[in-house]
Parts: structure tokens; C-alpha cells; sequence
């Protein structure tokens, strides 16, 4: 059943991002099990949710754990919406190079899952702006994102 529902999702999603698209995203952080890019053009406004080899095993999906836990505690109204991305072996290849030299010494031995091809696209909520945009123009600003991914 997973694995049909990953098929059905992946086949309405654009091309996977390559090695050639690593470069228009910068290390911005990471946590146990994610490591976090944002996109350079700033008015994108967007971060790459990437999911680490070593991890916890109860870790569960980013997404998952954003509706279930934090939904509860908050309020679904504050959630940012997120769209799901598939990323080529090779763009995570060159990201790993890429943010070799900016990870904190002890996260160097957490390294990208290589075989986690399915990356979530977020917005950038680092970004401080004027107002914020209402949450049906952002979903649509990421999913332009993510088509053009």
C-alpha cells in the first residue's frame, strides 16, 4: 500500500530536481533528522526539508508530525503549508558536497539519505516580512515553486 501511494504521488509531481539545481539552495540549518536548505533567490522565499541517512526510528515524516502533533497544540490555521518534491541521487550528491564545510562539526556524521528521494518544499518562515502572505497565496506561491522544480 505504501508503495502505491508513493507511486501515485510521485507521478503528479514535476521532474525531479538534478545536480545542476543544487546550486540555487544554501545550507540553513538541521535538527536530528532533517537537514534544511533555502532557495538563493530571495524572493522565493522557499526551504528543502532533506531527511537524513541516521535517524531516530521513530522519527516520523516531517509533514506527519507537523499535522498530528503540532496541528494539536497550535491550531491547523498556523501551519505552513508544505508540497512534496522529488530530488534526483545526484542533486543530493552535490548538496552534501556543497554544505560540507558549513555543518557544526558533530552533524558531519549525519549525512543525507540518499535514498530519500522525497523532500518536503516549505515556506521560508526565517523571512521576516511586511505582512505575511495570506495561507492560499502561499500554497499557490509553493506549488508555482515546485512546478517550476
Amino acid at each position: 500500500l505504501r508503495e502505491t501511494q508513493h507511486s501515485r504521488r510521485s507521478s503528479r509531481m514535476a521532474a525531479p530536481l538534478s545536480a545542476a539545481d543544487a546550486a540555487d539552495w544554501e545550507y540553513l540549518g538541521e535538527g536530528g533528522v532533517h537537514i534544511i536548505l533555502r532557495h538563493r533567490d530571495a524572493g522565493a522565499n522557499a526551504v528543502l526539508r532533506l531527511r537524513k541517512a541516521r535517524q531516530r526510528p521513530e522519527a516520523p515524516p516531517a509533514d506527519l508530525y507537523a499535522r498530528r502533533v503540532i496541528a494539536s497544540l497550535l491550531g491547523a490555521q498556523y501551519l505552513s503549508p508544505t508540497c512534496p518534491v522529488l530530488v534526483g541521487p545526484d542533486f543530493l550528491t552535490a548538496v552534501a558536497r556543497s554544505i560540507e564545510g558549513v555543518r557544526a562539526p558533530h552533524r558531519s556524521p549525519d549525512r543525507l539519505d540518499a535514498g530519500n528521494t522525497d523532500c518536503l518544499l516549505e515556506q521560508d518562515l526565517t523571512v521576516i516580512t511586511p505582512s505575511p502572505p495570506p495561507r492560499a497565496e502561499a500554497h499557490g506561491a509553493l506549488t508555482e515553486l515546485a512546478q517550476l522544480c
